[in-house]
């Protein structure tokens, strides 16, 4: 699986559902074990040896919550008209993937409910999640689970053998194989992403905000606001970093509501 590192028990679970495919599966493990990109090389080997790169990319349907809301029945309605066209048959299924599974509504687990109790001729379904505890046990039941284990500790230092990391951001990566591999060919990118925490964390409130208005798009500051919760759990040394810790916890949930981004980095510039 490229340079992503799986656990041998995962990849001998993953393995014999490539030989012997069910009609719906559940990815499930700790971020960073590479969860999402598997399910999407899975998709590529179950639509069929026979299918082209245009039949991979138009019968493989990916789904994941938008704008920091959950997964929404919409979504899902969408998902159950494209589980209804027909596939050609080059192909041997069509694959839907739905990427953070546990961030959907009610109402789209029980429309997704009534689509696996009829499972979709040709059709292969796949939830990725953290954990399966926000999935209606009704759901789970009829899912096949394929849990993710961490690599061994030889699998990652063979990894960051590979990859050429140096010691700080292998520290920062968590020793998570999914974010080393992000992370590859980033060192010196990362290095400088980790000295602007660095600089947040122990600032003034006057340096705290010249650094956040640097930070203008969405995503930047998601990553940046992960990054830094992996800083703090490193550095529990800095003064206050339990309380500084629920701030970053509350700019996090307020971001995933579709908080606006400056004033959300704003505000845990002033608290932190």
């Amino acid at each position: 699986m490229l340079n992503l590192v799986i656990n041998q028990k995962t990849s001998m679970q993953i393995k014999s559902a490539e030989e012997a495919t069910a009609h719906a599966y559940l990815f499930v493990g700790k971020k960073g074990l590479g969860k999402t990109l598997s399910a999407k090389l899975f998709a590529d080997v179950i639509i069929g040896p026979g299918a082209s790169k245009g039949d991979k990319d138009r019968w493989s349907y990916f789904v994941e919550p938008l704008d920091g809301k959950k997964i929404s029945i919409k979504q899902i309605r969408e998902v159950t008209n494209y589980c209804s066209k027909t596939s050609p048959t080059s192909i041997d299924n069509k694959v839907v993937i739905i990427d953070r599974a546990e961030n959907m509504s009610l109402e789209a687990f029980n429309s997704l409910l009534s689509l696996l109790e009829e499972p979709p001729v040709k059709t292969v379904i796949i939830l990725v999640a953290h954990s399966k505890y926000n999935i209606p046990k009704t759901v789970l039941s009829r899912l096949h689970t394929i849990n993710f284990y961490p690599p061994s500790n030889e699998q990652l230092n063979e990894l960051i053998l590979s990859q050429g990391l140096p010691q700080d951001v292998i520290e920062f990566a968590e020793m998570l194989p999914a974010r080393l591999v992000e992370m590859s060919g980033r060192g010196d990118e990362i290095k400088n992403l980790i000295n602007r925490i660095e600089d947040f964390a122990r600032g003034s409130i006057t340096e705290r905000l010249m650094i956040v208005s640097t930070l203008t798009e969405k995503m930047e500051v998601k990553n940046f606001l992960d990054y830094m919760g992996t800083f703090l759990q490193s550095r529990c040394e800095i003064d206050g970093w339990f309380k500084k810790s629920q701030s970053l916890i509350l700019a996090q949930v307020h971001l995933y509501n579709n908080g606006n981004t400056k004033l959300v980095m704003e505000n845990l510039a002033m608290e932190f």
